[in-house]
């Protein structure tokens, strides 16, 4: 008890677990209460920055960037055609081939981690996993790619804000690039690396920024194994090591219109069906999500709805970081756990909602047996990362656990929070019973930040949290929670 006193007291581990030691930053007024690591705290007040000068032939560049990126995704693709038709602005096509760039710079960071982590990677889904030693550089690469592409990705964003309407004709190259360039109303299935829409109410039912990426599975005519939608890792603990999803980076820029991202479906037979017959959402790792790697959604406008599963909405896992950037609209957030800023295993997951009436919800599908203990056939809820039936909602809204850091900021607007109620957590077979919640939580050497700025809002299930309230660190919790009334 005394040694996780000394923790909470000295906030030394925010930000830093499993990383190697470096020097402390001098002194400085803290923006983020809590975080000790530049790089997170960047995370966290981006602002648009060129990824570089704009090449001499745009065009020729994006198509360059695209076989580039097709290749470390075992995907050949022949851009030139499809770019030809397009007729693409030059600023526009410039940018899209730098951010490409930076995109494969965060994929090369992932395979370093990766290739320097003791096999095999499903391990790190276990339940009896903790904290790992994390290569340090291989850490601090992906958290600096994460912001460059974030930068750059508002970058983009204020260029389109500002171009005309004519910028060229839509991209459909698959896996590697997709853009809306018209503003159509999309029903998008496949997965992207980076995807640009600029309007429309649109429904991604894919990654949506999530670093994990089907490649097996694509739209007609793009040369795909199948052909059909993504499906992407329901249970990444096997799901990664049979290629139903390969890990990559990825950027999800959408500028207008209510859109939704995620859906709820009947479960799939091999799958959630064991637990449930309710609908839910299938696969993990999505909208916004990075797992060993970056993952980023950035909405700049609309009413929109955000359905996840778990390691969804905001959430960074084993040393990854996913962010979810929205910047107006009343929205809603609804996943079943781990999510909406959630970071754990030296991951750091971000949810940053800049404006409107939004709501923080989570959803639990019903038992089929309502007698089968915790995690057993039957049991309720969905596959957990491991392939157990797991209904216990926790660790949301700013929440970081074993090493990791979750953060959720809430600029303006009268809110909604709903949490899972605290629960005495078994987490591994070997760790004693945790009583853990969310809403600025931390635990097992994690840290939570949630800081909500303006507007009166409404909290339920976790004791504490209330308008004009702050929570400190305490022996229970290394997490923050602060409501600026």
């Amino acid at each position: 008890m005394a040694g996780i006193r000394r923790r909470i007291a000295g906030l030394a581990i925010l930000g830093m677990v499993g990383l190697a030691t470096s020097p402390m930053p001098p002194a400085r007024a803290a923006p983020f209460p809590g975080l000790t690591d530049v790089a997170i705290e960047n995370l966290l007040a981006p602002t648009p920055e060129p990824l570089g000068a704009l090449p001499d032939d745009p065009t020729g560049a994006l198509a360059n960037a695209v076989v580039a990126f097709g290749a470390k995704l075992g995907v050949p693709i022949h851009p030139q055609s499809a770019l030809a038709a397009a007729h693409l602005d030059a600023g526009l096509a410039g940018r899209l081939a730098l951010l490409l760039g930076q995109l494969a710079a965060c994929h090369d960071a992932t395979a370093h981690l990766l290739v320097a982590l003791p096999p095999p990677l499903s391990a790190f889904f276990d339940e009896d996993a903790t904290s790992p030693a994390l290569p340090g550089a291989a850490v601090r690469a992906i958290r600096v790619c994460a912001d460059r592409v974030q930068r750059g990705g508002l970058e983009l964003e204020r260029f389109l804000a500002a171009a005309p309407a004519d910028l060229g004709g839509d991209v459909e190259l698959w896996p590697v690039l997709r853009l809306d360039n018209t503003g159509h109303d999309d029903v998008v299935v496949n997965d992207y690396v980076l995807s640009v829409d600029r309007g429309g109410n649109d429904s991604y039912f894919n990654n949506a920024g999530g670093n994990a990426i089907d490649v097996r599975r694509g739209p007609a005519g793009s040369g795909a194994p199948e052909t059909g939608p993504a499906h992407g890792c329901v249970n990444p603990a096997y799901d990664l090591g049979d290629a139903q999803c390969v890990l990559s980076a990825s950027l999800l820029l959408d500028m207008a219109g209510d859109d939704t991202y995620g859906r709820m479906e009947p479960p799939e037979k091999d799958a959630d069906a064991i637990c449930t017959d309710e609908s839910l959402v299938h696969r993990v790792l999505t909208i916004g999500a990075g797992f060993a790697g970056v993952g980023i959604l950035i909405d700049a406008s609309g009413n929109d709805t955000y359905v996840g599963k778990t390691v969804t909405e905001g959430a960074g896992h084993l040393g990854g970081v996913g962010i979810l950037r929205d910047e107006a609209g009343d929205d809603t957030y609804l996943a079943m756990r781990l999510s909406k800023g959630f970071g754990i295993l030296g991951g750091v997951g971000v949810v940053h909602d800049l404006a409107g009436n939004d709501r923080y919800l989570y959803y639990m599908p019903g038992a089929l047996d309502p007698s089968a203990p915790y995690k057993t056939p039957g049991s309720g809820g969905g596959l957990s990362t491991t392939g157990l039936c797991d209904n216990e909602p926790r660790w949301d809204e700013g929440t970081g656990v074993a090493g990791g850091v979750g953060v959720l900021l809430e600029d303006a607007g009268d809110d909604v929070y709903q949490a899972g109620p605290p629960i005495d957590h078994l987490l591994g077979t070997t760790q004693p019973l945790r009583h853990t919640g969310s809403l600025g939580w931390g635990d097992l050497d994690g840290f939570g930040l949630m800081i909500d700025r303006s507007g009166h809002d409404r909290y339920s299930g976790v004791p504490g949290r209330a308008d004009g309230k702050t929570l400190m660190p305490s022996v229970e919790s290394t997490g923050i929670f602060i409501d600026q009334d």
